[in-house]
C-alpha cells in the first residue's frame, strides 16, 4: 500500500491585506468622505474649546530707557544686560513669593508655584509686559494689582541702592587714589581727610563692604536706567482663547486619521466561510 503523500495546503489569499494602489484609488473616489471627516473633527475641536473653562488674563507693563549721558555709549550686549535686570527683578522668586503671600491675605489664595505656571514676563524692546492668568477675572485682576504694587516698590528700592552704589564706588576710587598718593607723601598735607595710612585702609575696607551690600540690594539695576510709571494695560481682565487654533488643528487631525481608517475598512473583504 503506497504511503500517503504529505498533504499540501494552499492558504487562501489574505483578503484583508492592504493594497496601496487600490487604497489610493478609493481615496481619490471618496475624497469627499475624507474632507467631511476632517472638517467634522475641526468643528469638534472648536466646540470642545468653547465648552471648556476659559482663563482670564490681566497684567501691566513697564517702559524703560537708558540715559546715555550717564552710562556712556553701550553696545548691544551691555544694553541687553541693563534691560534684562528689570525682567529678572519682576520674575524673581522673592517677588513671586511676596505676591502670592499678599494675594492670599487679600482673599486670593494661590499655590507656591502658581506664578511660575500661570504668569509670563516678556520684554518688547525696552518695555516689559507682565501677564497673569486665572479662571476668575476678579482674581486675575487682584493678582496683577498686587504684583504691580510690589514690583514698583521693589524697583524704587533697588534703583535707590544702585544710585548709592555708584556714589560709594566713586568714593572708594578716591580713597584708593589717596592711599596711592599717601604711600609717596604723608596724607597730612591735605590730600586725604584721614590722617594716617591705617585710617585710610580702614575707610577703604568699610566703604568696600557698603558698596558690596548696595550692589546686592540694587538687584542688578543700573543708575543709568530710567523706569517710567507702570501702566495697567490689561485691566479689566479679558478672556484668553489662544488654544483655539490648537484645538481645531488637533480635531482636524483626528478626523483625517479617522477618515483614512474608514477608507481602509472598505478594502477589507471577509474570507468566505467554509461549510462542512
Amino acid at each position: 500500500m503506497p504511503e500517503d503523500s504529505p498533504a499540501v495546503s494552499h492558504a487562501p489569499q489574505d483578503a484583508a491585506a492592504f493594497i496601496p494602489a487600490e487604497a489610493f484609488g478609493r481615496a481619490l473616489r471618496r475624497w469627499w468622505l475624507l474632507t467631511l471627516l476632517t472638517i467634522a473633527g475641526g468643528l469638534a475641536g472648536l466646540v470642545f474649546n468653547a465648552l471648556r473653562p476659559q482663563p482670564y488674563e490681566a497684567g501691566f507693563r513697564i517702559a524703560t530707557s537708558i540715559d546715555v549721558a550717564s552710562s556712556g555709549e553701550l553696545n548691544q550686549y551691555q544694553e541687553d544686560i541693563t534691560y534684562e535686570a528689570v525682567g529678572a527683578l519682576l520674575f524673581s522668586p522673592s517677588l513671586q513669593e511676596q505676591v502670592i503671600m499678599v494675594a492670599g491675605r487679600s482673599g486670593t489664595p494661590l499655590p507656591a508655584d502658581y506664578l511660575g505656571r500661570n504668569a509670563t514676563v516678556e520684554r518688547r524692546l525696552a518695555t516689559w509686559q507682565v501677564r497673569v492668568r486665572h479662571s476668575d477675572p476678579q482674581a486675575a485682576e487682584a493678582i496683577a494689582a498686587v504684583w504691580l504694587r510690589l514690583a514698583s516698590e521693589e524697583m524704587r528700592r533697588a534703583y535707590a541702592q544702585a544710585v548709592d552704589a555708584d556714589g560709594l564706588e566713586r568714593y572708594l576710587e578716591s580713597m584708593e587714589g589717596c592711599l596711592a598718593r599717601a604711600a609717596v607723601s604723608p596724607p597730612s598735607f591735605g590730600l586725604c581727610s584721614q590722617t594716617s595710612l591705617a585710617q585710610i585702609q580702614a575707610e577703604i575696607q568699610k566703604t568696600g563692604g557698603l558698596l558690596s551690600a548696595a550692589r546686592l540690594s540694587s538687584r542688578g539695576l543700573s543708575s543709568s536706567l530710567a523706569i517710567d510709571q507702570a501702566e495697567s494695560d490689561l485691566l479689566p481682565a479679558r478672556a484668553v482663547s489662544d488654544q483655539r487654533g490648537q484645538m481645531v488643528l488637533a480635531g482636524a487631525l483626528v478626523g483625517f486619521v479617522v477618515g483614512l481608517w474608514a477608507l481602509q475598512v472598505d478594502f477589507r473583504r471577509r474570507m468566505p466561510r467554509r461549510h462542512g
